[in-house]
């Protein structure tokens, strides 16, 4: 399978969970962050790149032994947009595809590979797993597009501006597990996603 690279975005506050979402418990010891990384290598997407801002020094000390490039967002503060452009611009190179998922969008290495192996036999530009009749995260993106994502912003919508405008290039992968549509912004969203994660992979 073609490669494809990652960018795991943690670098905002966690405001409405009050403490970093990257250092929550999730599965067995692991942290959330932990987690992802592991999921993400499982599922052979290379290279990693997270992006860090607020916390960034305890979150760089929780994944200090993982096999990613870390890049630091100082400009966190504008908004998940500018993480996305401080990944691409970490990456080593811009001739692979790109995953963006979120440290708050925890995913199986099942769901991953399911996306990942969708993706190699698509001819899209844009890969978004579904659950039910609702698109989930995360989102691959064709590497010709990595200029037009090196401009998205927050007045524009961030990634929605791209995935809008090529819509009808953009290939739905139905995936039969409610944690494609999981996205932790409080307690009560984590104590639902745990819930679901522990009832899915007994």
């Amino acid at each position: 399978m073609p490669k494809i690279a990652a960018i795991l975005l943690a670098a905002g506050r966690s405001s409405r969970m009050k403490e970093s979402k990257a250092l929550l418990p999730w599965g067995s010891t692991k942290s959330l962050i932990l987690y992802q990384i592991e999921s993400l290598e499982s599922a052979g997407f290379e290279p990693i790149v997270t992006v860090l801002g607020h916390n960034y020094e305890a979150i760089q000390e929780e994944i200090s032994n993982c096999n990613v490039e870390i890049t630091i967002n100082a400009q966190y503060d504008r908004g998940r947009s500018s993480s996305i452009i401080a990944g691409l611009k970490a990456l080593p190179s811009r001739s692979t595809d790109v995953l963006f998922i979120s440290v708050d969008q925890p995913r199986t290495k099942g769901i991953l590979t399911h996306l990942r192996q969708a993706w190699a036999n698509s001819d899209a530009l844009i890969a978004t797993p579904s659950y039910g009749n609702n698109g989930g995260h995360p989102i691959i993106f064709k590497n010709c597009l990595i200029p037009e994502l090196l401009s998205v912003t927050e007045a524009k919508n961030g990634l929605r501006e791209i995935v809008t405008k090529y819509q009808n290039d953009r290939v739905f992968v139905p995936i039969n597990d409610p944690l494609v549509l999981t996205n932790i912004n409080n307690l009560e969203d984590y104590n639902l996603a745990s819930k679901i994660f522990e009832s899915t992979n007994l």
